[in-house]
């Protein structure tokens, strides 16, 4: 009988390492939200006797950052000892990061969507400028 639980602990743990292996950020999907996803994957694999150091779970999570924040992975990988670097300490740093990339995204959105309105503002004022003009073309060709 235990023989056949082992078995199915070690399907289990297979199962479970292979989908942390192939774990990637979901489109859009924040910092937070990814965190929570491996941790909770990362404690079923350890309650099945299987051990994962935070080195393994960080060098993970540095691989499969999204393109924003490949800058980011690689200047954390040059500055710090991902050896020693926690996971937390990782996230915390990536969700500065993510902060600070939001914030930029909505300042550039703000002056595209004021540029945009000027532009509009622009051809509306102009608007009866090319139709006089386009008059006058089409009129002084026809009388000639």
């Amino acid at each position: 009988m235990w023989i056949g639980v082992d078995r199915v602990k070690e399907v289990n743990v297979h199962k479970l390492l292979k989908e942390f292996e192939n774990i990637e950020f979901n489109e859009g999907e924040s910092v937070e939200d990814f965190w929570m996803r491996i941790i909770n994957l990362v404690a079923n694999i350890k309650l099945l006797g299987e051990t994962l150091d935070d080195t393994r779970v960080v060098k993970k999570f540095l691989r499969v950052v999204p393109p924003r924040f490949n800058q980011v992975a690689v200047s954390i990988e040059m500055i710090y000892d991902v050896k020693t670097l926690s996971v937390e300490d990782l996230v915390g740093r990536l969700r500065a990061a993510e902060d600070r990339f939001e914030d930029r995204v909505e300042q550039i959105t703000d002056k595209a969507g004021r540029l945009l309105l000027v532009e509009e503002e622009w051809l509306e004022k102009h608007k009866n400028h090319f139709q006089v003009n386009s008059h006058k073309e089409g009129g002084s060709g026809g009388s000639s």
